[in-house]
């Protein structure tokens, strides 16, 4: 793609150079889930020997699948030509070590699927706000008649998501498709050749120092992803960003990309975003917060980046769709309300920071539901934003001692998120919110963050009768 400053328009040149002729015999996996399957799958429809690496009882693999238990002897007496590993296993996992030291190919799944793909790959990461970005953008360049598959890292949305594996094999796809992809740090790990025509980084902020040990390892694995943009790609930079994580961007950019930025293609002055000639009433937009008007502007500059110009149709029906927008799941989800007092489910929140970037968004009392494991992050950022708010908080799961002593021990503690909640809705009143924004990650009390809002949901609706 080629950016012309005189028009402002973007020439689509889409440079999809073939990697099918991806010469291996024998393919290891390690891992047996969703986009294991998938691989699995696509891998032997090309008559590839595959062999998954798991301990657990496979489900739904192909006849024809061969498995062993993880072990490096293993791995090795399968002579994989190459692995690919599930987002589960850190780099710090003694496996990955192993298989590092022995120079064996490691990929993830967006690896794998990317050699096979010939269509447009829009790839959006970041800490916060990627889910939110990522399913606008599908649902978006859907509404104005674009097809396009909701793809990657992204769960829990409510909207029709899958591996970038599985997309690809409906097989269906025609040659306009575009492939709208979230990449999380942990598949990032393991590209090589994996391509991107337009990138997006959301945010960066601490997160997941359970995995890496410190966050600037953090940041570059996020990084990589500037690295896969193709030649004359493009990359959208918002001008958010922290003053470092923007220069860093920059400065890992290279000078065939194109930069775009949010800010100029969608900007927004006096109340409304401009875009392509045409504005929009900011106060329209329902739930409108800072950070979705970023979202927002993210997307349309996705959309700006795609196409050469828009009909006055296709921008009113670009506007239609961001306000009829129905937000994703287990995200600032309204559950209902009992007695005036409204109940949020809000488990997508997985670190502090996005405790503050989500809540913000409420002007009346909330009581928040924090709690789960940290993965070494500090809550301490809360304190004072917990102040200005004038904030309950109500702390349950695994670590809830750590976080209450971050929080300066000024709230109440408890077992579990069911406890935690029935105290809430003892305290709230007509008028307030109860959210469940945990700010950390589910596992213990929970298989994941959508298992925790699903439950949390149903909570809700056994105890208020909803």
């Amino acid at each position: 793609m080629i950016y012309h400053p005189s028009s402002g328009m973007i020439s689509v040149k889409m440079n999809h150079s073939t990697l099918s002729e991806y010469p291996i015999k024998n393919l290891g996996i390690i891992g047996a889930g969703e986009s294991a399957r998938s691989v699995a799958k696509h891998a032997t429809s090309m008559g590839v020997n595959v062999t998954v690496f798991d301990d657990s009882t496979l489900v739904d693999f192909p006849s024809s699948v061969s498995q062993k238990k993880i072990s490096i002897e293993n791995i090795q007496g399968s002579n994989p030509d190459d692995i690919i590993i599930s987002p589960w296993f850190g780099p710090a996992h003694p496996i990955v070590k192993e298989i590092r030291s022995k120079n064996i190919p490691l990929h993830s799944e967006i690896e794998y699927a990317s050699r096979y793909i010939h269509q447009p790959i829009i790839s959006i990461t970041g800490t916060n706000g990627k889910t939110t970005t990522t399913a606008l953008t599908w649902y978006l360049f859907n509404s104005i008649k674009t097809p396009a598959l909701l793809c990657g890292n992204i769960r829990g949305s409510g909207y029709p998501e899958q591996p970038l594996t599985h997309a690809l094999l409906q097989g269906n796809n025609s040659s306009d498709t575009l492939f709208v992809t979230e990449v999380s740090s942990a598949q990032l790990e393991h590209i090589s050749k994996f391509k991107s025509d337009i990138a997006y980084i959301t945010n960066l902020k601490p997160d997941h120092l359970d995995r890496y040990p410190d966050f600037n390892t953090y940041k570059q694995t996020k990084y990589k992803l500037l690295s896969s943009i193709k030649k004359e790609g493009v990359f959208i930079l918002h001008q958010h960003h922290d003053q470092q994580v923007y220069q860093e961007i920059k400065e890992h950019l290279r000078q065939d990309i194109s930069i775009l930025s949010p800010d100029e293609i969608a900007p927004i002055i006096n109340g409304q975003m401009l875009f392509h000639g045409f504005s929009l009433p900011i106060d329209s937009i329902p739930a409108v917060s800072d950070h979705f008007l970023q979202n927002i502007q993210a997307a349309l500059t996705i959309i700006h980046a795609y196409y050469k110009q828009f009909t006055s149709q296709q921008v009113n029906t670009l506007f239609s769709a961001i306000k009829s927008f129905p937000g994703v799941e287990h995200r600032m989800e309204i559950i209902g309300s009992k007695n005036g007092v409204r109940m949020i489910n809000n488990s997508m929140c997985t670190n502090p920071e996005a405790i503050i970037s989500s809540c913000s968004s409420i002007h009346t009392k909330q009581h928040l539901l924090i709690g789960g494991l940290t993965k070494g992050l500090d809550f301490t950022i809360l304190n004072s934003f917990l102040d200005n708010i004038h904030a309950s908080v109500y702390i349950f799961g695994k670590d809830r001692y750590l976080i209450s002593e971050m929080l300066q021990d000024r709230y109440p503690v408890f077992l579990s998120m069911k406890e935690a909640f029935h105290s809430a809705l003892t305290s709230a009143c007509p008028g307030e919110n109860i959210i469940l924004s945990p700010g950390c990650s589910s596992f213990g009390e929970f298989k994941d963050f959508v298992d925790r809002g699903k439950k949390f949901k149903e909570l809700v609706k056994q105890s208020c009768n909803l």
